[in-house]
C-alpha cells in the first residue's frame, strides 16, 4: 500500500488537500486491494468537504496508475495528462454525475433510471474505469433501489462514488454494498493550515472561532471570508442559550419576538444556523451522556418542515408561530 500511497499523495498535494490522512490511507488500501470496489460512500455533514474529496477520489480512480509499480511520475504520463485535462473541462465521458438539476433538490426517478440504463450500454473509453458520482440525498427510496440494482449488476470497471450528509438518508441495503468513509472534523492545526493556504485568518477570537467551526473546513472558510456572518451566528447561538435558560413561560416569547425582530426576512440563514448549532450541541451532549441530545435530534424535523413550508410560500406568520411552538414543546416540553 505504501507505493500506491506515494502516487495518491502526490495527486493530493497537487490538489492542495489538507488533512484527511486516514481517509487517504483507506482509499489507497482500496486501490491496492485485490477485491472489486463497487461503490464508495462518503459521509459527512455539510461543509466537511465530501464533494471535494469525491472529486479527488474519482480522479484517482480514473487515472492510469500501475498499482504494481507506482510512483508520483505516473501522474505526468501523456495519457494521465489528457484524462486530467478532460476531467477538469467536464468532457471526460468516463466520468458521469447523477445529481439534481441546478435549483432543484430531487433527481426524478424516471431521469435517474434512464441515465442508469445508459451506463449499462458502455464501457470505459479512455480511463481505466468508469466512475459515477451520485448525490444520494437527491435520490428517493425508489431511486436508491434502482441504483442498488445497477451497482450489483455493473462490471468491475465501474465504480460508484456516493455522497450523503447522514447515513440514515441511505438505504441500509445500499450502504451494505459500499465501502463507507466518514469525514470527521479537522484539527485546529489543520484548520489553521487551510486558512493559511487561502490567505485568511480566524474571525473574532480564535477560541470562539474554533468553537463555532467545530473542525468543519467549509464553515471555517465561510466565517473567515465573511466575519459578519460569524458575528451573526454567535448572536443566534446566544439567543438559543438565553431561550433554553429562561423560565418556560418566558422562553417562548423571547424566541418568537427575536425571530420577528431580526430573522424573519432571513429565514434560510436563521434555520440553517439553528440546525448547525443544535447539531453541535447534540454531539456534545451525546458524548457527555446528557439526555438533552435526544430532544435536540427531534428538533431537526421541525426545522426541515419549516424550511419546506416557507419555500412553498406558506403564510410566514403561521409558519414561524408553529415553528416556535413545536420547537418549544420538543426542547422545553
Amino acid at each position: 500500500m505504501a507505493m500506491v500511497l506515494e502516487s495518491v499523495e502526490a495527486l493530493w498535494a497537487e490538489e492542495k488537500l489538507i488533512g484527511r490522512t486516514a481517509l487517504v490511507e483507506q482509499f489507497s488500501a482500496l486501490l491496492s486491494g485485490a477485491r472489486e470496489i463497487p461503490a464508495i460512500l462518503l459521509l459527512g455533514e455539510e461543509g466537511m468537504g465530501k464533494y471535494f474529496l469525491a472529486r479527488l477520489f474519482a480522479l484517482a480512480l480514473l487515472l492510469d496508475l500501475d498499482v504494481e509499480n507506482p510512483d508520483s511520475k505516473q501522474l505526468e504520463s501523456e495519457l494521465n495528462r489528457q484524462i486530467r485535462q478532460r476531467f477538469e473541462q467536464g468532457s471526460l465521458s468516463d466520468y458521469r454525475r447523477l445529481e439534481a438539476a441546478e435549483g432543484e433538490k430531487i433527481l426524478p426517478v424516471a431521469d435517474l433510471r434512464k441515465r442508469l440504463a445508459e451506463l449499462d450500454q458502455r464501457r470505459p473509453e479512455m480511463a481505466r474505469r468508469q466512475v459515477i458520482f451520485v448525490d444520494i440525498e437527491a435520490v428517493n427510496e425508489s431511486g436508491q433501489n434502482s441504483l442498488l440494482k445497477t451497482i450489483e449488476e455493473s462490471a468491475s470497471d465501474t465504480v460508484f462514488i456516493l455522497v450523503a450528509s447522514r447515513a440514515e438518508s441511505v438505504l441500509v441495503t445500499l450502504r451494505s454494498r459500499a465501502t463507507c468513509l466518514q469525514l470527521g472534523p479537522l484539527s485546529e492545526a489543520e484548520i489553521d493550515a487551510l486558512l493559511e493556504e487561502n490567505q485568511l485568518s480566524p474571525a473574532g477570537s480564535s477560541e470562539a472561532f474554533y468553537a463555532l467551526c467545530q473542525g468543519n473546513p467549509g464553515r471555517a472558510l465561510v466565517y473567515a471570508k465573511t466575519p459578519e456572518l460569524f458575528a451573526e451566528r454567535e448572536a443566534i447561538e446566544a439567543l438559543l442559550r438565553k431561550y433554553l435558560q429562561s423560565p418556560r413561560g418566558l422562553a417562548l416569547a423571547i424566541l418568537y419576538q427575536e425571530i420577528q425582530a431580526s430573522w424573519r426576512e432571513r429565514s434560510d440563514f436563521f434555520l440553517d444556523s439553528v440546525r448547525e448549532i443544535l447539531h453541535r450541541w447534540a454531539r456534545q451532549d451525546a458524548a457527555s451522556g446528557l439526555k438533552r441530545a435526544s430532544r435536540i435530534n427531534a428538533a431537526f424535523s421541525i426545522i426541515e418542515a419549516t424550511e419546506a413550508a416557507l419555500k412553498a410560500h406558506a403564510n410566514p406568520e403561521i409558519q414561524w408561530t408553529a415553528f416556535c411552538l413545536e420547537l418549544h414543546e420538543v426542547l422545553l416540553g
